[in-house]
C-alpha cells in the first residue's frame, strides 16, 4: 500500500519495481487501459490507479494505442487552456506545451498575436504612397507600417 506521506500529485513507486512490471509484461489488457484512461481523463489519476509513475503510464497508454501527446493537442485545439491541462494531468505548463508540439500542433508565442490590420496598411500605402499615412490610418507607429510594407514587398530602402 502507498504511504500517505508521498507527494499529492504523483504517488511514485520505486522505478525498479515499475520497470520489473514492464519487463514481465504484466500490463493490464489494452481494453482495460483504454477504459481506465477514459474514466479518469487524467494522466496522474490513471498512473495512480495502476501505481505507475508518469513515464510508465505514458508507455502503458501507448501500448494500448493512446498517444497522450495527440490527445492533449486535440483537447488544446478544442479550446482547453494549457493551465487547465497542466492542472488536470499534474505536469508543468511547459511540459504541456512540449506535448502539444509533439502532437503536431504549432503554438505561437503570446506576443505573436498581430494587433494591426496589415491589409489596411498595404491598401492605404498603395493609394497614397505614404507609409506615414498608412500608419496613421491603422493607428500604428510608422516603423510598424514600414515593417509590414517590407514584408509585402511594397517598401524598398534606397
Amino acid at each position: 500500500m502507498l504511504k500517505p506521506s508521498l507527494p499529492k500529485k504523483w504517488k511514485h513507486r520505486p522505478r525498479n519495481l515499475v520497470s520489473e512490471i514492464f519487463k514481465r509484461q504484466d500490463l493490464p489488457p489494452p481494453e482495460i487501459v483504454v477504459e481506465a484512461y477514459e474514466r479518469t481523463n487524467s494522466l496522474v489519476d490513471f498512473a495512480n490507479l495502476f501505481e505507475f509513475d508518469r513515464h510508465h503510464a505514458i508507455k502503458a497508454l501507448a501500448a494500448a494505442g493512446i498517444d497522450i501527446h495527440c490527445v492533449i493537442a486535440l483537447e488544446w485545439t478544442k479550446g482547453c487552456t494549457v493551465r487547465e491541462l497542466s492542472d488536470r494531468h499534474a505536469v508543468t505548463r511547459q511540459t504541456i506545451g512540449a506535448w502539444i508540439k509533439k502532437g503536431g500542433v504549432n503554438i505561437s508565442p503570446r506576443n505573436a498575436n498581430r494587433k494591426h490590420d496589415e491589409a489596411l496598411i498595404v491598401t492605404i500605402f498603395d493609394d497614397t504612397k505614404s507609409a506615414n499615412k498608412a500608419a496613421q490610418a491603422a493607428h500604428v507607429h510608422w516603423t510598424t507600417a514600414r515593417r509590414v510594407l517590407k514584408k509585402h514587398n511594397r517598401w524598398h530602402d534606397s
